[in-house]
């Protein structure tokens, strides 16, 4: 015996256009200048139309475009993927509403405006009050992406999956610069305010609303899997359960993020950090961060820190920065610049100014080590006020501090650096 789902989704294939995307001879891009014009680049390219020429074209939007009226098929699938090129250039899109279905099928994977893209680049897309729902690879702007650009894009409103769920990209192996997430993002495991899971770079990228999520969790990427995240900010709220942090929730297989800050608030079980909450498998460098957003722990045991929350393979934090309060519980580990590291890490040219509210298990300056572990701690200085008691610390080597500190003047509160 077997039971079959059917359901009619009232979807724009219905009501798209009946005539082809028409070129503008004085540029070459193909013009889209309607939620009509929209729907059928996604059936020219989803079903291969004429060999699948109009995949690899480039397209122009030439005006405001409205998607309330039916639920969204996206451009591009595993098969016939979008390979060319989508400029926004002025103008907007409104109201994206996709179905996932009552027991969020499978067929609901990959959803965004465009799915499955590969070498192909998208700009100035402005994709305004979503209402996003599907399964796993769920984004504002593409997902499922491989050697794709995304620049200049926005995205508001609500994004909803179960896994690699982001604001922009579901999932990412390609270049992302100059975005903006206004979006609420939630789902549960690999959840980030600009993307889910991660590799390559991403480049000036900002997150504004609030992220929601289980494990792996963060501000800006979920899961951070190698690759450069540099000059991003978080300023939205994060809440996860394992590996929550402002910036990524892990860092998987290494990277860098520099330049980055996270002034959202955030909240997870265990493994929580300001930057990264937990770092594996390869080396990872963080190196001109700065956190200033709160950061709680809600489970017994968890690691915090003000940097990185927990680190298992070798990891370098320098020239960063902890301006903040920290809400442990009372077997919490915390340490204002690592919660708790497993092996060597090297904290060099780093600063600390932490309020933790409340008792916790251990309270270090700088990090908690697992026993034998070594860790190289130089040119750095921590003012806690560890629940009432006021501890401050500085390390310096031969070298000295003097003019290593000059990216946070105010938090030095009278130490002898500039």
């Amino acid at each position: 015996n077997a039971t079959i789902y059917a359901r009619w989704v009232d979807s724009w294939v219905k009501d798209m256009s009946n005539g082809n995307p028409v070129i503008d001879q004085a540029d070459g891009y193909y013009i889209i200048d309607s939620a009509q014009k929209l729907a059928s680049l996604a059936y020219l390219v989803n079903y291969n139309i004429d060999n699948g020429k109009w995949a690899s074209y480039r397209y122009k939007q030439t005006a405001d475009i409205n998607l309330s009226a039916h639920y969204w098929q996206p451009i591009g699938n595993a098969t016939h993927p979008f390979k060319g090129t989508y400029d926004g250039t002025t103008f907007d899109i409104h109201n994206m509403k996709t179905y996932c279905g009552a027991n969020a099928y499978s067929a609901y994977n990959n959803i965004a405006i465009f799915a499955n893209s590969s070498g192909a680049t998208i700009k100035n897309v402005n994709n305004y009050d979503v209402n996003i729902n599907g399964k796993a690879a769920v984004g504002g702007i593409a997902t499922s992406i491989a050697s794709i650009t995304i620049q200049n894009c926005k995205v508001s409103g609500t994004i909803t999956g179960t896994s690699y769920v982001g604001g922009i990209a579901g999932y990412s192996a390609g270049d992302i610069s100059d975005c903006e997430n206004y979006a609420t993002v939630s789902g549960g495991d690999t959840v980030g305010g600009l993307v889910g899971y991660k590799r390559y770079s991403m480049t000036n990228c900002t997150n504004n609303g609030s992220v929601k999520g289980d494990t792996m969790t963060g501000g800006l990427v979920g899961n951070l899997a190698g690759g450069t995240v540099n000059g991003c900010v978080n300023q939205g709220n994060v809440t996860g359960q394992d590996k929550t942090s402002g910036i990524a929730g892990i860092a998987s297989y290494g990277g860098t993020i520099q330049s980055c800050v996270n002034d959202g608030t955030v909240q997870g079980t265990t493994n929580v950090g300001g930057i990264v909450g937990y770092t594996q498998s390869q080396a990872t460098k963080i190196e001109n961060c700065l956190n200033t957003g709160t950061l709680k722990a809600t489970a017994a045991n968890s690691e915090v820190g003000g940097i990185a929350g927990r680190v298992t393979y070798a990891t370098t934090i320098t020239s960063s920065f902890v301006d903040c309060s920290i809400t442990p519980v009372s077997t919490s580990k915390v340490g204002v610049i690592v919660g708790n590291t497993t092996v060597a890490t090297t904290i060099t040219y780093c600063g600390a100014k932490v309020n933790v509210t409340a008792a916790a298990s251990t309270v270090q300056s700088f990090y908690n080590a697992a026993s034998g572990v070594t860790v190289t701690c130089n040119d750095s200085y921590s003012l806690v006020n560890n629940n009432g008691t006021q501890v401050n610390r500085i390390t310096a080597t031969s070298s000295g501090m003097d003019g290593k500190f000059g990216m946070i003047s105010s938090i030095h509160d009278g130490l002898p650096v500039p």
